[in-house]
Order: structure tokens, then sequence, then C-alpha cells
């Protein structure tokens, strides 16, 4: 009786340690991940063979009916969550996410009541419920398909095939090069970097002057650098890397272990390229700052802040310990080659969207500036950053840095459409 009660009482405790403790930080797939399901396999082998405390605190009622419409909740709470941010083209407020829990809530109550329960009554064991079962399954996905129909073509999802979302996607230059930004390491390859000849651009030669070093915010820059570089006769190396910040010694925390064991290896390789190769006079750095610093928000559930170890710092404060560290001996690798950086501040995060937003927004009569952020909110959340990376510069007369939030925020808002031009194509490129 006593080891059913303490099995019971662990598990219940290893749930409740994880509803705690674990959150967006936390690594996926990975070993904390089986504190729940071990915690629920104990709860569940210890009432198997009898009656114990946490069963019967567990029979309560209220919580035997989340169980009971925890399925339909589970399909229900989703598209109730994620449609209205679709239409709205923003995240919701926390008032807006309560009364969509809420409404969940109701659905999927009413779901259980006349969907499952009369499903799990009703036997095939006979003709006339055979074929009710198949009239009703045809009917069901035949006006599934007849409202995904409307929606595509008449309805106010229409954004993505209308005249001004076209108009507005066309308008954004795309990444013309995606083998220069490298992404998982096919098994057996020798080396991280993307290739040499595909990844020169500007002017034609095979001695680069310049590197471009980074990941997805630096392959963004391409399109802009490749006409410069041609006019003024120089020849550009594009070495990017996916969710891999160009710096030494760190890693992004949160990203899948692979990627991680990948980007330090890309960074070593790329550093020791340019150290080796006469010829590089310039690089050029840039990342997504604000996402390895947990300054922006998660889209995807994960924030990847950076890390010196092989543990996910427990605030921003140690993600940003380990990123002076890094900047610091990164530019002073470079610097002491002589060779100059140039170093980009952080790009305000829209989270609305960028060509999308825009091209809904149009497209349903709206304002696309509701596609905007604050610019207030946008420096709280990135001056800390921007103004770190100045601090470090300075350390290193070579070091060149280009703040790029002037350039989309005026003094209200930082915006995806300036002078009738979109300069957005997503939430952060």
């Amino acid at each position: 009786v006593w080891a059913r009660e303490i099995a019971a009482a662990l598990g219940v405790a290893a749930i409740v340690v994880a509803v705690v403790l674990l959150s967006n930080r936390t690594e996926t797939p990975g070993p904390w991940l089986l504190l729940p399901c071990l915690g629920t396999a104990l709860v569940i082998h210890a009432g198997s063979s009898g009656s114990t405390f946490a069963g019967r605190l567990l029979s309560f009622p209220p919580l035997v009916w989340v169980g009971l419409i925890s399925y339909s909740l589970y399909l229900w709470h989703w598209p109730m969550l994620i449609l209205p941010q679709l239409v709205l083209a923003r995240d919701l407020a926390s008032a807006e996410i309560a009364f969509a829990i809420a409404l969940s809530v109701l659905v999927a109550s009413m779901s259980w009541r006349f969907i499952e329960q009369p499903f799990r009554r009703r036997s095939l064991s006979q003709p006339d419920a055979r074929r009710a079962f198949l009239i009703g399954g045809v009917a069901a996905l035949t006006l599934l398909a007849a409202a995904g129909g409307v929606i595509a073509h008449i309805g106010p999802m229409l954004w993505r095939d209308s005249p001004e979302a076209v108009h507005a996607d066309a308008a954004v230059v795309h990444n013309t090069a995606p083998v220069c930004l490298a992404r998982e390491r096919t098994s057996g390859e020798a080396s991280e970097l993307p290739p040499l000849k595909a990844c020169l651009f500007g002017a034609p030669g095979e001695l680069p002057v310049s590197v471009l070093w980074g990941d997805s915010h630096a392959n963004h820059l391409r399109p802009a650098l490749e006409p410069w570089a041609k006019d003024n006769g120089a020849t550009i190396r594009q070495m990017t890397k996916a969710l891999c910040p160009p710096l030494m010694d760190v890693v992004p925390a949160m990203a899948p272990r692979n990627m991680r064991e990948d980007c330090k290896r890309f960074n070593v390789e790329t550093l020791n390229w340019i150290l080796a190769t006469p010829s590089i006079r310039q690089v050029i750095l840039s990342a997504r700052w604000p996402v390895y610093l947990g300054r922006s928000w998660p889209r995807h559930g994960l924030t990847p802040v950076l890390t010196a170890g092989d543990t996910v710092p427990p605030d921003a404060s140690g993600a940003m310990a380990a990123f002076e560290m890094s900047l610091d001996g990164t530019l002073k690798a470079l610097t002491a080659k002589g060779i100059n950086v140039v170093l980009l501040s952080p790009l305000p995060d829209l989270y609305q969207g960028g060509a999308k937003c825009v091209g809904r927004s149009m497209h349903l009569g709206w304002d696309p500036n509701r596609c905007a952020v604050s610019t207030a909110e946008t420096a709280a959340r990135i001056q800390p950053i921007a103004d770190k990376i100045s601090e470090v510069a300075a350390r290193y007369p070579g070091v060149t840095v280009v703040e790029q939030a002037p350039l989309f925020c005026d003094e209200r808002k930082c915006a995806p459409l300036r002078d009738g031009v979109v300069v957005y194509r997503d939430d952060n490129h």
C-alpha cells in the first residue's frame, strides 16, 4: 500500500514540476520531456492495483470532466487561438487569449457531448449503422471541401491570391542563392562551409576581398550588397548558416543538438578560412541578435538563447554575458589580422509579418500601418543589445557599427511599408 501511495505521489509531483519548470527554453526533443511522461505512467500504474490518495484527488468531478473533454479540447483550442491571429495579423491580447480558451472549452464540451459520445455508443455491426456512418462521413468531407473552396476563392482569407498580396510579395527581393545559406550538414560532407564558387558575388574574380558572415540576417543582405560590389569592383564570399550567429565559442542552446554542433564547427571553419586568406580585407557580420539573447518573441515555441556551455542560461543576462565574451573574442581575432569589420546592429522584429500582412491588410481594406510595431517598444527590446554591440566594438578601431533600426523606424513606429515600398519579407527579414 505504501509503495503504491509513494509511486502515485511521485508521479503527481513529477507532473507538477514539469508544468512549473518546462517552458519554451526546454530543449525539444530532450530528456526533460520524460518527466511528465514518467509521472503519468507512475500515477496510472499505482492506481491500477488499488486506490491511492492521488487517484482520489484526480477523481474530483471537475478534473474528471476536464479529462473527458480533453481530446476535443486538444482538437479545438489550436484553431481558436491561431485563426484569429491569421485574420488580425497580430498576436492576441491577454483578454483575447482568455476568451479563445473559454470558447475552446465550450465548443469542446459540445463536441464531446454531441459527437464523441454518440459515436462511441453507436454500433457498426448493423447494415443501417454502417450505411449511416458512410453517408455521414462523405457528407462531412464534402462540407469541408466546400468550405475550403469558399475560403480559398471568395472568403476574407483570399490575401494569398489577391492582386494586392501578389504585388506586395513581388516587391520583396527573395533569397536568390539558397545554396549559400547552409542548414543541416549532409551526412558524410567534410566541410560545413557553402561552396566557394557558387557563393562568390559582385565583381568577377577568384579572390574575394570581403566576407558576408552570419545567419539568415546576413543572407538577406546579399541582394543589396551584390550591385554595390559590382559597381566597386569587389568580390564578396557569402558564408552564412541558418540559426547560427557569427560568434566563436557559443552556440544557440535551444537549437537541435546536431545544429548546435554544426554551428560551432561552421564558425570555426569560417574564421579559419578568413584568417588563412590574405586577400580578405573586410568582414560583414550580421545576425538576428535579439532572438539569441532572449529579447525576441518566440514564434515557434523556442528561443535559441546563446550559451558558452551545454546548459541553457536561466535568463537573458546569462545570454548577454556569453554574447559579450564571444563578440569580443571574434572581433579581436579578426582585427588582429588587420581586417576591417562592419557589424550590423539589431533589425527590429515586426511580429505581425511583412509582405503578407501588408497584402492582407490592403485586400481587406485595412490600413497597412497596422502591420507596424511601436518604436518605443522596439527600442526597449533591442536597445540594450545595440548598446552592448557599440560598447564591445569601441574596443577595436577597425570595427564599424551600422545601426539598422533608424532605417525602418520613425518616432512612432517601425513598419514593413516605407514610402510605399514593402521592406520586410516576413516578420524579421
